[in-house]
């Protein structure tokens, strides 16, 4: 039998916020033992406690905007040990650290010795029936999640409470078994309205573990519905914190839960259409990135609440198709999930859904000001400390997979040349402002739709200035101009690369880009079978070829444009033997 043991936060005076709270939420990379007690590996443990440190001090100045920090959260395993839990202690109690506030995370294993060290800290709180630390064996070791409050005295108090329920990774152990805790915390309190409000905190395989045919959350839910019934009316959930080191987040079992979750036909007098479920999980790389196994951190409200739903909102996705992994479990609901996948901070003001009200005066988004901050000292469009917009996320994650052409065309006599221009041509690309990116991939202005297109797009942006940059400078796209730039003969051209179903159809889109500017235009197309542009008769670029540095005709941009095709500059490439031969390969296209 699972117990649920309530704990009164009024005692306390913890009052929170009835419209907003502020939360920071680390999204460590974490690098564990290959043995139980799994803990941090001693090369990363240094970096480990710098992380916790990191996203403290990030609480403390509450970028999200709200006067403070109420919830601060680690997965699990974040926490590294005793000394983790230290850092957290220390930060709580100095004076600038505000009242009031709640850090919830997960510690890395523990053997027994230390389990009993952290119990016995003053003002430690822990179910004597089921998680004492004596009814730890020496032979166990405990993986458990702390919920650290700092009262309205500026006391702190910790409630600890191990994981209930191993994942297989934690029961297919080698010789030593995780213990497994028998209760689980429910905090009560009032905000700031006189509302009751109740959370509650499990660690990862938790919620989807079941005992006497019962999910863990289920038992909590029917401990406040048998609160509810003695008080004769109703009580509501708002928030539900998983803590996660899970590298399948979007596994069909562990989504199914939501909908269980949130079905007020089941214990009608737990409310549930105000909560926020809380996934925060690890990272599934140590840098920025996409990533194919953990991350996907999100909050998922009730499909009846008010929020509006933004259609490509800044830092977070609406359940996205790709960060779900295909998977519409969730579709109904108001999925707010965050896109960054590798190791970051979160920092945002969580809207409650008890605020709103009905009406064009209530429209309100589930998150705002949702900001990333890096981990250590990375420098990276995608943790620039402020909002994300998913373009850039998009654009950055792509540019990682971009491969150079010499990896592609290891026979060029000029791979070596290739090699040197890939990477300042991929790092132009990063720097792009999110306007310029939408203008030169896609005419979809929803990025989180992007695919294959756009992909396609941007392979080819990056190798068309790769192969140019071989033999003239070029730069990215300018502040003031819409597209990148190469110079031939002292004179800049745009360059405008457009990939379609013909090279008739890539001009007639590249059309709608010309302008009587300050420079001459070079348009690069691709066709879908990457041949080479026959010129003829009626078709693009009628007349005589414009020549580089010729002054075009006033009323008519398609007079100063010079043409060629990405087969021809491809060609010119890999038949070139050195960097001459490439310019005069480009020189005889041209003419």
């Amino acid at each position: 039998m699972v117990k649920v043991e309530t704990v009164d936060l009024s005692q306390y005076g913890i009052v929170l916020p009835a419209d907003r709270v502020g939360i920071v939420a680390a999204q460590p990379w974490l690098s564990l033992t290959g043995h139980e007690p799994f803990t941090c590996s001693p090369a990363h443990r240094a970096a480990q406690l710098a992380l916790i440190d990191e996203t403290l001090e990030l609480a403390r100045t509450c970028p999200h905007g709200q006067p403070k920090t109420h919830f601060t959260v680690f997965p699990e395993y974040a926490i590294h040990g005793l000394a983790g839990a230290q850092r957290i202690d220390n930060a709580m109690v100095a004076a600038d650290w505000p009242a009031g506030t709640v850090v919830i995370g997960g510690i890395d294993g523990l053997t027994q010795a230390e389990y009993t060290m952290l119990v016995a800290q003053p003002n430690s709180h822990v179910d004597t029936e089921a998680n004492a630390a004596h009814q730890v064996n020496a032979d166990r070791w405990v993986n458990c999640g702390v919920v650290w409050v700092k009262d309205a005295a500026g006391t702190v108090h910790r409630w600890i409470q191990p994981k209930i329920a191993p994942a297989w990774g934690e029961a297919d152990i080698a010789y030593q078994a995780m213990f497994q805790g028998g209760s689980i915390f429910l905090f009560k309190g009032r905000l700031n309205n006189n509302a009751f409000y109740h959370f509650s905190m499990l660690v990862c395989f938790d919620w989807i573990a079941s005992l006497n045919q019962n999910r863990l959350w289920r038992h909590v839910l029917d401990d406040l519905a048998r609160q509810a019934d003695l008080a004769g009316g109703e009580f509501s959930v708002s928030w539900f914190f998983v803590i996660q080191h899970n590298p399948k987040p979007n596994h069909i079992e562990f989504l199914q839960q939501v909908p269980l979750f949130f079905d007020q036909n089941a214990l009608p007098t737990v409310r549930r259409e105000r909560a926020c479920i809380v996934f925060a999980n690890t990272a599934g790389r140590p840098q920025p990135g996409r990533v194919n196994a953990y991350g996907s951190s999100s909050l998922v409200f009730s499909a009846s609440t008010l929020f509006e739903k933004a259609t490509c909102p800044l830092t977070v996705a609406n359940g996205s198709p790709d960060l779900r992994a295909n998977n519409t479990i969730l579709n109904p609901y108001h999925d707010v999930i965050f896109r960054e996948g590798g190791a970051c901070i979160y920092a945002f003001a969580q809207v409650n859904p008890g605020s709103l009200v009905a009406g064009p005066a209530g429209h309100r988004f589930a998150i705002e000001n949702a900001q990333v901050f890096p981990v250590d000292d990375t420098v990276d469009p995608r943790v620039p400390s402020a909002p994300v917009p998913a373009s850039v996320k998009w654009l950055n994650d792509e540019l990682d997979d971009v491969q150079s052409l010499k990896t592609k065309f290891p026979q060029s006599a000029l791979r070596d040349s290739a090699e040197a221009v890939h990477g300042p041509t991929v790092e132009g690309f990063r720097h792009l402002a999110p306007t310029k990116i939408g203008y030169l991939l896609s005419t979809e202005t929803v990025a989180d739709k992007w695919r294959v297109d756009e992909r396609s797009t941007l392979h080819l942006l990056v190798h068309t200035q790769e192969i140019l940059g071989i033999g003239y400078p070029t730069s990215p796209v300018p502040d003031e101009g819409a597209f990148p730039i190469v110079t031939i003969d002292g004179h800049e051209l745009d360059v405008i690369v457009i990939a379609g179903l013909s090279h008739d159809a890539c001009w007639k889109q590249a059309e709608k880009s010309l302008t009587l500017g300050p420079h001459q235009s070079l348009v690069v197309t691709k066709d879908p079978d990457n041949t080479a542009w026959q010129r003829k008769a009626g078709s693009i670029l009628q007349g005589d070829p414009a020549a580089v540095g010729q002054d075009a005709n006033i009323t008519d941009p398609v007079s100063n444009v010079l043409h060629i095709s990405y087969q021809d500059l491809l060609a010119s490439y890999l038949n070139a033997q050195d960097t001459a031969g490439l310019e005069g390969g480009i020189r005889a296209k041209l003419a």
